[in-house]
């Protein structure tokens, strides 16, 4: 597999793993381990631009099963729009807008941990869950 599709790969099985441990309560211990795919992908990356979209991909997916529960708001007849065919738009953006959003403190999660191999294995224990939980809190 070339580099960039296996970061892709990477990328989008995190995703998949985190968003699937939430959907499936008797799967949920895959959460344990769905971020090692996304670290062994940005470890690899000296570009930011390229640890930022990778991440974003992540939390793009791991967003849209999150926002899945948006759909069940179609059609929007109650809100005074009775035109299923903008409702359905309408919807679909919220979806999609709501997840990118969500996606971005990913992209910048990735963006600001450091490189795993140059550092301090101590400080990578402190500082990796400081920033996940910083970028959440945003």
């Amino acid at each position: 597999m070339e580099g960039n599709n296996k970061n892709l790969f990477f990328s989008l099985l995190t995703g998949l793993l985190l968003g699937i441990a939430l959907m499936f309560s008797k799967l949920n211990f895959l959460a344990f381990f769905a971020f090692i795919p996304l670290f062994l992908t940005i470890s690899d990356l000296k570009s930011p631009k390229k640890r930022f979209f990778f991440g974003f991909i992540s939390g793009l997916i791991y967003f849209l099963f999150i926002f899945q529960w948006l759909w069940g708001t179609h059609p929007l007849a109650n809100l005074g729009i009775d035109n299923k065919l903008f409702s359905l738009i309408i919807v679909f953006l919220l979806y999609f807008l709501s997840a990118a959003d969500m996606a971005i403190f990913w992209g910048l999660f990735t963006l600001f941990i450091p490189n795993f191999k140059n550092t301090n294995y101590l400080k990578n224990i402190i500082f990796i869950p400081f920033c996940f939980i910083f970028f959440e809190f945003i």
